[in-house]
């Protein structure tokens, strides 16, 4: 039933982000920004030779793996779990009135119908209307612990980051995997000279023979030999 699957998806969305792949009604949060300078650990010297290290962590799925944001998850899904079970059983009544009304084995009379109409009328209005305060209030309690949360998981994986090496990490969690950290000694690479060199040396492709042209038929009504 259509309406069941928009409230699920509306709890889904608000709640888990992008610990879901269909929650698309939120757009990622900003990640916090680096913790001061001072109270980092100090960068490790980079490489003799300039090699950079890039990882990669899903950021926002990693965070809720933590013993405090399992928790945080926890006592959102208590908190909302009701709401949703009562959304879902309005959208149940929405889909049987429907269904009624559309099923031509009905022996419902025309004032049955009638009356039956301006029900499932209200109820859409008030599914749609308790959906959307239940949408607003979700993600609300989402945002209000999921930055806490995520200024101290960006701090614990900054400190893993230094100790480890490492000179960039990218949001794996995010289809674009955007830079979301990168240590002072970072130096990307430029690929510019050696891709338009590498471009110039690549001999040309030999163009495709050309297929054989066909003699012409003969015109009709020519005499033949």
């Amino acid at each position: 039933m259509r309406a069941i699957r928009v409230v699920s998806s509306l709890l889904a969305s608000a709640l888990f982000a992008s610990l879901a792949t269909a929650a698309a009604a939120q757009a990622p949060a900003a990640q916090p920004a680096p913790p001061a300078a001072a109270a980092a650990p100090k960068a490790p010297e980079p490489p003799a030779d300039g090699k950079q290290v890039v990882a990669a962590i899903p950021f926002q799925p990693a965070a809720f793996q933590t013993e405090e944001g399992k928790r945080l998850l926890a006592e959102l899904k208590k908190k909302y779990d009701p709401k949703q079970q009562t959304l879902k059983t309005l959208a149940e009544e929405v889909g049987t009135l429907d269904k009624q009304l559309k099923d031509p084995a009905s022996k419902l009379t025309d004032a049955e119908k009638a009356t039956h109409q301006k029900t499932l009328e209200a109820k859409r209005k008030q599914l749609q209307r308790d959906a959307a305060v239940f949408q607003q209030e979700s993600e609300k309690d989402f945002n209000a612990v999921w930055r806490p949360l995520a200024e101290k998981f960006y701090q614990s994986m900054v400190a893993e980051a230094k100790e480890r090496g490492v000179t960039m990490i990218v949001d794996a969690a995010s289809e674009q995997h955007p830079v979301i950290w990168a240590a002072e000694t970072a130096r990307p690479m430029d690929l510019t000279e050696g891709s338009v060199t590498r471009f110039n040396s690549t001999p040309a492709a030999a163009p495709a023979p050309a297929a054989p042209t066909a003699p012409a038929a003969p015109a009709a009504g020519a005499a033949t030999k």
